[in-house]
């Protein structure tokens, strides 16, 4: 299997700055026709100037998916275009057992997520091993965004658009095998994950 490195240096993606991977995304949602698809690999990521995240760190648990459930109502405006201009709004993200403390927040932020339309869907992370890239968004097939996440503590610095016609077929191969292989929050049950 190939790493995310050496299949984003075979693609010649372009590496993008933390304002140019918003610029273009922020262009690719609003020219999104069909489907917008989300692939999350890790089980952790900083999220400086976040309140949220901030009461997350404070081991507020259920203060942080309070705070950032309102967040994203906030932002209900962009599922709702997305709904009334038949855009499918789809996110996959592999997990590890047991659910990191992270990934119990978000998980609960996943709930008011999904009642907006978003369709939201687990899958074991060994499940997916062959798959090589790690978190990237593919806008109706058409190009794809790969995040890029600074270790240890996964802060995200901007990331690549990818083009490459050879690369937007493996990706969206990997979409299919993603969805395939992952179940959806409502057929799905994980120990540990606390309900608000």
């Amino acid at each position: 299997m190939e790493t995310h490195e050496a299949l984003l240096e075979k693609w010649n993606a372009h590496r993008l700055t933390a304002q140019g991977f918003s610029e273009i995304f922020l262009k690719a949602w609003k020219s999104t026709n069909a489907l917008f698809f989300k692939y999350e690999a890790h089980q952790y990521y900083n999220q400086p100037d976040d309140p949220s995240f901030e009461a997350l760190t404070e081991g507020k648990l259920y203060k942080a998916a309070r705070l950032i459930s309102e967040q994203i109502m906030a932002d209900k405006h962009l599922y709702e275009s997305a709904k009334a201009h038949g855009v499918r709004l789809v996110r996959v993200h592999a997990i590890k057992l047991p659910l990191s403390y992270y990934l119990q927040y978000e998980f609960m932020s996943y709930l008011t997520s999904q009642r907006l339309g978003e369709e939201i869907r687990v899958v074991d992370l060994h499940k997916v091993k062959e798959i090589g890239i790690r978190d990237f968004l593919l806008f109706d097939d058409r190009f794809a965004l790969v995040h890029n996440y600074v270790p240890p503590t996964n802060t995200q610095d901007g990331g690549w658009l990818v083009e490459d016609p050879t690369a937007l077929d493996y990706l969206k191969q990997c979409r299919h095998v993603l969805t395939e292989r992952s179940a959806t929050l409502d057929n799905l049950v994980i120990p540990g994950v606390p309900l608000p």
